[in-house]
């Protein structure tokens, strides 16, 4: 199969935890074999971290090879929040994405990491589609 290099993926969280299960299942459903999962919460108050545990676990196929929960014991703000989630960061390219948030489909990653091996580039941006529950 050869190197895949490692991607991690921080999904930022802020009083929206109730809706990270979305964020999480387009993480697992990649079919990129080699990410790390990190879920960072900015202080909520409504975050539990052993339910996305276990949730992260029901859900993962082997392709989320690392997995890290952190809550900060202060709300940072959005840079800051940013940034120490880059801190708890191990892999070659990194994702972001918010909790109420959803990869596209299964091959976002894939994409992301050809694009980035294939050119050299040093930042890559994409495009958002923005919808509601309606």
């Amino acid at each position: 199969m050869g190197y895949k290099p490692l991607v991690s993926i921080p999904v930022l969280t802020y009083q929206n935890s109730h809706q990270i299960s979305e964020a999480i299942d387009s993480v697992a459903a990649q079919k990129y074999e080699n990410m790390e999962l990190i879920i960072s919460d900015d202080c909520s108050g409504d975050f539990n971290q052993q339910e996305v545990a276990e949730y992260i676990k029901s859900r993962n196929r082997g392709n989320i090879t690392r997995v890290v929960i952190n809550e900060n014991k202060t709300n940072l703000g959005t840079v800051r929040h940013c940034n120490r989630a880059l801190e708890l960061a191990q892999g070659k390219y990194i994702k972001f994405v918010s909790a109420d948030n959803a990869l596209y489909d299964g091959e976002v990653i894939k994409d992301f990491v050809d694009f980035f091996e294939e050119t050299g580039a040093l930042v890559v941006a994409s495009q958002c589609l923005v919808y509601d529950e309606t």
